[in-house]
């Protein structure tokens, strides 16, 4: 953490309030002193708003916090040059969420630090013991005692909140019969959408012109030949190989684009190294994630930040964006000549009122790409790139809490 500490410039913090990003701002201030520690909140609903956790870590640990606020005009604003940054649609709000922060801490500091690494490197994610379960005696599924499982009225509650009640019933319908039943398949479905074969939102002469293509194999490869026979490894292995790099190269563009060095102490080669080392039994004693950084969290952090399990990495209220005051102008651009012209959707499914705001959105950003990168359409970019104005002159001034 000393090494990651070290700049001539301001050194700060991104802080969502969970564990990996408190304890790395805890750690901070060990080494460099007083720092400035950066969130961002929205005022949806509780749901949304986890600053009153940001907030205890840092008058716990005496950082200056810094708090946004975007509204949903700020992510129509943004998106546009947002998409230009990140030359890819934005497959998920969290690249709108990385670039309001890291924009709010670049008026402060020139160096942030951050918690990315900790859920692929510790043993997090809900999905890698998912998948391990009933693989080995330590994952014996029948054992877990009942507070550890999750119903399935539960596992449907989170689904539909995620797409939608018509975005569920839709995918559920195009999926095909037969389903595996391998540990493969468990990981596959945990993290991938449909083929686009199966996909509904996709225009029939596109299908037709991508064939049998799935990217699937491509996907679960790395998982495949993980060096190790150990099914909860390998899926830690799998995201620090192939879900890791996209998910650094989103905040690495996010920040670059304006002028912040974004550094991630628990990524260190020592940590991975040592990690990599340990069985499951002692990476996540109990089947508890993230044990280990629990244990060394508690000289540093208080009580209720290291026990926290309902941790979500900077929740964006889309459902309620999309949904609400974005609605009619999300809708006039799916069905507006040029989108309809494209030939990437289906007509019937760009004018369906029961449209899941998850299937909004992406449909969106492809559309906004396509605005950026294909169009050239100024009305997206702020500026035309090498026209000696920073792209992101002229938008307005995010809120600040």
């Amino acid at each position: 953490m000393r090494i990651h500490c070290r700049s001539d410039a301001a050194v700060g913090c991104h802080l969502s309030g969970g564990l990996d990003s408190s304890l790395v701002s805890s750690l901070a201030v060990r080494h460099r002193g007083n720092i400035d520690a950066f969130s961002i909140r929205f005022g949806e609903s509780s749901f949304y708003d986890e600053t009153e956790y940001a907030c205890a870590v840092a008058k716990a640990i005496g950082a200056k916090h810094h708090v946004i606020a975007p509204e949903s005009q700020d992510l129509m604003a943004l998106l546009g040059p947002l998409t230009w940054h990140q030359d890819f649609p934005l497959p998920s709000a969290g690249g709108f969420s990385y670039f309001a922060v890291s924009r709010l801490a670049a008026d402060r500091v020139k160096v942030v630090l951050t918690g990315h690494g900790g859920d692929e490197v510790f043993g997090g994610y809900p999905a890698q013991f998912q998948t391990a379960f009933g693989t080995t005696e330590m994952f014996n599924l029948s054992k877990f005692p009942a507070a550890e499982k999750m119903t399935a009225f539960q596992r449907f509650a989170r689904l539909v909140r995620r797409q939608g009640l018509p975005g569920v019933v839709r995918r559920f319908l195009k999926r095909p019969g037969n389903h595996s039943d391998s540990i493969e398949s468990r990981w596959i479905a945990l993290h991938c959408g449909v083929v686009p074969s199966q996909n509904p939102l996709l225009h029939s002469a596109l299908v037709r012109k991508i064939g049998d293509y799935s990217p699937v194999n491509d996907y679960l490869q790395p998982w495949v030949e993980a060096p190790t026979d150990q099914i909860f490894d390998r899926c830690l292995y799998h995201d620090l190989v192939v879900y890791l790099p996209h998910l650094l190269m989103k905040e690495d563009r996010a920040s670059m684009a304006v002028s912040l060095e974004s550094r991630v102490p628990l990524l260190d080669y020592r940590i991975i190294e040592y990690m990599a080392t340990l069985l499951p039994e002692d990476k996540v004693p109990h089947r508890v994630p993230k044990a280990i950084m629990r244990e060394a969290a508690e000289e540093y952090l208080p009580p209720n930040i290291i026990s926290r399990n309902d941790k979500t990495p900077f929740p964006v209220p889309l459902r309620e964006w999309v949904a609400g005051p974005l609605a009619g102008e999300i809708r006039a651009l799916l069905m507006s000549e040029a989108s309809m012209d494209r030939g990437i959707f289906d007509p019937r499914v760009l004018s369906d009122p029961l449209l899941s705001p998850g299937e909004m959105l992406a449909m969106l950003n492809v559309e906004v790409w396509f605005r950026v990168f294909i169009d050239r359409d100024p009305n997206w970019l702020p500026a035309a790139p090498g026209a000696g104005r920073a792209p992101f002159a002229g938008l307005p001034s995010l809120p600040v809490w």
